[in-house]
């Protein structure tokens, strides 16, 4: 019973969901869900390990890129990312 109080009360804060941690969470989101409201709220360091992309925070669980990925991103994060950081040329 109290569990389930803490479960609550942490989702409502938007807490980390992760048992003993009451850091700031961001809003993750399963696939497909049907309605743009968070799933569950983890924090940075518990993303990759709960599966969310610690960038976007869509659950990306199972997959090998995001599996053993170092940075805790997903493809789509990662790639932007990279672009993101490539320099151009002026006369490009």
């Amino acid at each position: 019973m109290i569990e389930q109080f803490i479960v609550w009360l942490k989702h409502k804060l938007h807490r980390c969901s992760k048992p003993g941690c009451w850091a700031k969470g961001m809003a993750c989101f399963y696939p497909n869900g049907a309605d743009a409201l968070p799933d569950e709220w983890v924090c940075a360091e518990h993303c990759h390990d709960a599966g969310y992309c610690r960038c976007c925070g869509n659950f990306w669980a199972g997959v090998d890129s995001f599996d053993f990925s170092r940075t805790g991103l997903c493809e789509n994060c990662n790639a932007y990312l990279d672009d993101d950081s490539v320099e151009f040329d002026i006369e490009d």
